[in-house]
């Protein structure tokens, strides 16, 4: 398999280019969202890939035995880029920062002659990143990032929350809060919600998610009952071995979440294809760190997900046919 050279996707002198637009002309990227070729709702067309680009905003920049492998903005930027070039990937979930970038990339790629990425793609902005990793404020996860009106003002297509629930701890229940308050506002705007909401138990120092059965339903009822209605809710959930018991805990759509464990290729299109046809409601999966920052061309790996995800090929046959061996 292809290892990723950031280089063939995003010419250093592009990005590079970005500092200078944001000096010289700062509503540049207000004027080109407006230009965005708008994508179908998502769902619409089958089963969705969205890819995750929201981690920096929280503090987690670790990826493996780098600390700060995340934190480097060009190569983050190169990798999104090249995810989003084809049309394995429906969606992606970022911060303002990571939006108004691949918006002013997008722009720079038409302006030099090469194709655009950003055609169909749904573009969700993330709401809360307060809660920052491994600080004693953590669960109290407040929306300093996208608005409703920063989402309007860029002509987006979705948002994105967060909550995590810890039986012991008062901040968690502020996040509800703050959640179902941004939750109210989309659904006044007729704008889609896509909530992440998570059970923790206690590890030694750190959280750990709870993927008791249990738990997952209990987290769904609360994600669905947030905010003045359930209309134009997407729930993202931890995949369980118990997903048919999970999956009956809600009537709309969900996407799945993966561990993020693997780093050998046939394992990660093994690990992002869980849940896959178990549930009619289960419309695809997140995808996170070890797809985007994997040794190998992240799109070859969003394809061959995709390949599985969305036009049904078996996964064993999907994987003997894209690694040949």
């Amino acid at each position: 398999m292809n290892t990723f050279v950031p280089e063939n996707t995003l010419p250093i002198e592009i990005f590079n280019q970005l500092s200078k637009i944001k000096i010289e002309h700062p509503q540049l990227v207000f004027e080109i969202a407006k230009l965005r070729k708008k994508p179908e709702p998502l769902g619409s067309n089958g089963n969705v890939l969205i890819v995750a680009a929201d981690h920096n905003g929280r503090m987690i920049t670790a990826y493996r035995d780098d600390k700060i492998g995340l934190g480097n903005r060009y190569l983050y930027l190169a990798r999104l880029c090249r995810i989003l070039t084809k049309e394995a990937v429906d969606g992606i979930e970022g911060t303002p920062d990571i939006i108004e970038d691949l918006l002013l990339l997008n722009h720079l790629f038409k302006k030099n002659g090469n194709e655009e990425f950003l055609n169909n793609v749904n573009l969700i902005g993330t709401v809360n990143r307060g809660g920052l990793l491994k600080t004693a404020w953590e669960l109290d996860d407040r929306p300093l990032s996208f608005t409703i009106k920063g989402i309007n003002r860029l002509m987006l297509d979705g948002i994105k929350v967060m909550f995590r629930i810890k039986d012991d701890d008062l901040q968690s229940g502020k996040t509800l809060k703050y959640c179902a308050e941004v939750i109210n506002e989309a659904s006044y705007n007729n704008i889609p919600i896509f909530i992440e909401g998570l059970y923790l138990k206690n590890k030694k120092k750190s959280y750990e998610i709870d993927y008791d059965t249990e738990a997952l339903v209990k987290t769904v009822g609360v994600s669905l009952a947030l905010g003045t209605s359930a209309v134009r809710k997407w729930l993202e959930v931890p995949f369980t071995s118990d997903l048919s018991r999970v999956g009956l805990a809600s009537s709309g759509p969900m996407i799945m979440i993966q561990d993020e464990k693997e780093s050998d290729p046939k394992k990660i299109v093994k690990e992002y294809c869980q849940g896959f046809s178990e549930m009619p409601n289960v419309y695809g999966t997140l995808l996170g760190r070890n797809i985007l920052f994997a040794e190998q061309d992240p799109l070859l790996l969003a394809e061959v997900i995709a390949s599985i995800w969305k036009d049904g090929l078996d996964i064993d046959l999907a994987i003997k046919k894209h690694f040949n061996n």
